[in-house]
């Protein structure tokens, strides 16, 4: 991973990382006229219905939710015939189905995520089936996770008119991120188990659309034969206005999980208050980290800055009260919360990792920091706050950058054209 010189080095001593690279262009505001995808192709996009599957509830805090909300909406917006198809359609059935596994969890992690595989599978490809006999004619399937992917493609094979299109939300694989949580064994039969099912998915799903540059080379390693993917970056809409006109200094949303990497923020924010800077931080989420940043907020002495909000709807809409964003994830693919922060004009402090780098440009929206560093990470979270003109600037290209490259309106029509196969 390359990191960022400290603020009060020259450029120079260290390389910086670098910008969205050249192979990823960022598409041109106005390039993609909106209504471009209704007249080409002989099944056009709006005579084509499309069923956007994921085994996920319809409302959550996830950045999968974000995406698929988000699209929703924009197509809602336009009277596109999109539709959210998920495992809940069924509202009564799932229940007993899902319970079983629940029951089972505390008891044997493995077993609930295997059968949590099997039931979400099982429901999903009932629900697609039963929207699929609405209609009759070409469909296309947007599958956001590898198990609606897997249920769209047996409709296919089964004889249905489809064109199942992959999303690749999940970092290098699924089954690497429950290993990680500690759900299944890594290396273990279940694990293998994912990974062939994913295996299958991407070699035989229609089109993949790759939200990073970094996703992308992630697939070209595990299928060297080649695959019909493209790179189409996330999209968020502008966050709602600020609930209060108080201003916190610092933000940070996402699960609370190993991979995202929160301890560090923790961290920071007492080497800051050692050096005399005493700085307010606000984390948004839940996960099984909770009560371990708490207790780590109490040990470093900065219990009284740090609120814990939990699981907060919409959270977007608190980013308008805090100055800077900051992220220090190990590892991400497209994080929607970067995007949702430069929408709302705010400079980001984030690790640059996986597609980060793509997102924005050192020293232009925000700064990149070295999660390896607490000290260096301290100087750059200081030369930010302390620096109102600094911030100003930061957050004006931030806004610029989203309205630009981000925006629904910019990457809405690219996904459309995708998924009607033009």
């Amino acid at each position: 991973m390359r990191t960022s010189p400290a603020p009060s080095r020259e450029a120079g001593s260290k390389e910086r990382p670098s910008a969205m690279p050249a192979c990823s262009p960022r598409l041109e505001p106005g390039a993609a006229s909106v209504n471009a995808y209704s007249i080409r192709g002989s099944t056009s996009v709006a005579t084509r219905p499309v069923y956007v599957a994921t085994v996920e509830r319809p409302l959550g805090s996830t950045g999968v939710h974000t995406h698929f909300r988000g699209f929703l909406a924009w197509a809602q917006r336009r009277n596109l015939p999109v539709h959210l198809v998920t495992p809940f359609d069924a509202r009564f059935a799932v229940y007993p189905v899902f319970g079983v596994g629940r029951l089972a969890k505390p008891f044997s992690r493995p077993f609930w995520v295997a059968w949590y595989r099997s039931s979400h599978w099982m429901m999903v490809r009932r629900a697609l089936d039963r929207r699929l006999g609405d209609f009759s004619g070409p469909a296309t399937v947007y599958a956001q996770d590898p198990l609606s992917a897997h249920a769209a493609l047996a409709l296919k094979r089964r004889g249905s008119e489809l064109r199942v299109v992959l999303v690749v939300h999940f970092l290098r694989s699924q089954g690497d991120e429950l290993a990680a949580n500690g759900y299944i064994v890594r290396g273990g039969r279940l694990y293998h188990r994912i990974q062939a099912l994913e295996q299958s998915v991407l070699a035989n799903a229609d089109a993949i659309v790759a939200p990073s540059s970094w996703a992308l080379r992630q697939l070209e390693e595990r299928l060297p034969i080649g695959i019909r993917a493209e790179r189409i970056p996330n999209f968020v809409h502008r966050p709602e206005r600020p609930s209060s006109t108080g201003k916190r200094d610092l933000i940070t949303i996402g699960r609370l999980e190993p991979v995202k990497n929160v301890d560090f923020v923790l961290r920071v924010l007492a080497e800051a208050q050692a050096r005399g800077r005493r700085y307010t931080l606000t984390i948004v989420g839940e996960g099984p980290l909770a009560a371990r940043l708490r207790r780590d907020s109490a040990r470093l002495g900065i219990e009284s800055q740090v609120e814990f909000t939990g699981y907060v709807p919409q959270a977007a809409s608190l980013l308008g009260n805090h100055k800077v964003y900051v992220h220090s994830a190990l590892l991400e693919n497209c994080p929607l919360v970067v995007l949702e922060a430069l929408a709302a004009g705010m400079p980001v402090v984030t690790s640059p990792s996986g597609g980060v780098p793509e997102l924005m440009t050192h020293g232009v929206e925000g700064f990149f920091w070295d999660v390896r560093d607490v000290g260096g990470a301290a100087e750059w979270l200081i030369s930010v706050l302390e620096a109102p003109v600094k911030r100003a600037r930061l957050g004006e290209a931030a806004r610029a950058s989203y309205e630009s490259h981000y925006a629904a309106d910019v990457q809405c029509p690219r996904l459309m054209r995708v998924l009607a196969g033009e």
